[in-house]
This record gives C-alpha cells, sequence and structure tokens, in this order.
C-alpha cells in the first residue's frame, strides 16, 4: 500500500511539472506515491484508465489534492471517492484559486499559500500533516 494519492490536473504545463515536484519531494521524506500522470496509463482505453485511478485511491492511505490553477471534474471525482472511502484528503492551493465548497468539506486540511512552486518552503508542514492523517 502507498501512502499517499496525488490528484491534481496534468492538462498543462505548470500542473505536469509540479505534480512530479511535489511527488518527488514527498519521496524524498520517506513516503511513497501513487502519480496517476506517472503511474497509470492516460493516453489508452478511458475506462481502463479510470479503473487504474480508482484502483490507486484504494491502494492508498490518503489523497493529496493540488487546487492551484485548476479544479476540474476529476479532481473533484478523486476527492469525492477518497471521502466516501474513508480516506484522508489534505488540499494544497494558492491565495489565488480558493477551494470550492464541496472539496473544501471533505478535506482533513487544506494549506492556503503564497506560491506552490517552492516546496521546500513548506513540505516538513505538509509531511507532519500526512503523518498525522495516515
Amino acid at each position: 500500500m502507498k501512502n499517499i494519492f496525488i490528484t491534481g490536473t496534468f492538462r498543462n504545463d505548470w500542473n505536469r511539472a509540479f505534480n512530479l515536484q511535489l511527488a518527488t519531494a514527498l519521496e524524498e521524506k520517506g513516503l511513497t506515491v501513487f502519480l496517476p500522470q506517472r503511474d497509470s496509463e492516460q493516453l489508452g482505453n478511458r475506462k481502463e484508465t479510470f479503473l487504474q485511478d480508482v484502483a490507486g485511491i484504494d491502494q492508498c492511505q490518503m489523497i493529496v489534492a493540488i487546487g492551484t490553477k485548476t479544479q476540474t471534474a476529476n479532481w473533484g471525482f478523486e476527492i469525492g471517492y477518497a471521502y466516501q472511502s474513508k480516506k484522508p484528503v489534505i488540499i494544497l492551493t494558492d491565495e489565488e484559486h480558493p477551494v470550492e465548497l464541496m472539496p473544501e468539506g471533505a478535506a482533513a486540511h487544506v494549506f492556503v499559500l503564497k506560491n506552490l512552486d517552492n516546496t521546500a518552503e513548506y513540505i516538513e508542514d505538509l509531511v507532519l500533516a500526512i503523518k498525522r492523517n495516515i
């Protein structure tokens, strides 16, 4: 079982790069991460992609959701599925992108940061929040 499933769109360059940066930072802290853009087939059969991503959530202890830039229907579904599955959700966003009501309600913790790009500024606090919730 992995510790964390990271949900965040990867429809734009910033999100793809940031998702990978965050996964790497968490792995360097000794946590295990399922990152759909890296760990599941995203370009093939859509039903298979869906099943792989749901299995990824099932096999993780919690969700870390990236709410900056784009909060998509897929992002919301993954948060809702995790919440229904009794898995804690932590959301990372910035001051310019408030989290919508339902995802915020599902979250155990919401980090609202000035800038998500510099993970070194908040990674220790994030790791502590993760460890409190797994």
